[in-house]
């Protein structure tokens, strides 16, 4: 099944999913932007990874989906801010080098190092925007559920507002991270501690 008919099929089961990652990319493509809309009519939030060109994700597909909450990466080896974390992949708390960027961009969340499960079992540490989108899946269940936000078609643009302002902290701020290309926020859940 395509990614396409894979969003057809869990638009079908929306009273029992809330929250879809696609950590994928690709060109422009009407047919995933149209598959993304109708997820997010029937109450669905989709998570888009921004993609790993070092560009800018406004031609890649499904970053640029309207009704998508995008996602770049930065580095946070540590889990806390100023930049005292090893390097891996980059400085800590530093936007990802190779993380595309731009307007279509929601929200950062740390995607580089990430330690996550083999293919063929096991742990590796790995990078990429497929690696932050996820951080950002998670914490818009946890948002939609600590919030009470209902299955209506504006639920993702509800999501999207909340972690970008209220769990969100701009790029300057002691909880933000350096040299970003756009300015998508750093998604920060609980308070921040410089």
């Amino acid at each position: 099944m395509d990614h396409i008919g894979a969003l057809d099929w869990v638009t079908g089961r929306a009273g029992d999913v809330e929250v879809v990652n696609l950590s994928l990319s690709g060109g422009n493509n009407d047919a995933t932007t149209l598959a993304i809309a109708r997820a997010a009519d029937a109450g669905l939030v989709v998570v888009a990874a921004a993609g790993n060109t070092g560009g800018n994700a406004r031609n890649m597909s499904p970053a640029n989906a309207p009704d998508a909450i995008t996602v770049s990466a930065f580095v946070d080896t540590d889990g806390r801010p100023g930049g005292y974390g090893r390097p891996c992949d980059g400085r800590d708390d530093t936007f990802w080098p190779y993380s595309s960027y731009g307007a279509v961009v929601d929200v950062a969340a740390p995607g580089a190092c990430v330690l996550s499960t083999a293919p063929r079992g096991g742990y590796v540490r790995e990078s990429g925007t497929s690696f932050a989108a996820p951080h950002v899946a998670g914490s818009a269940l946890l948002w939609i559920n600590n919030k009470h936000v209902p299955a209506t078609q504006d639920r993702a643009a509800l999501v999207r507002l909340g972690l970008s302002g209220r769990w969100g902290k701009a790029q300057a701020s002691p909880c933000g991270f350096g040299g970003g290309l756009s300015p998508e926020p750093a998604l920060v859940i609980g308070p921040c501690q410089p």
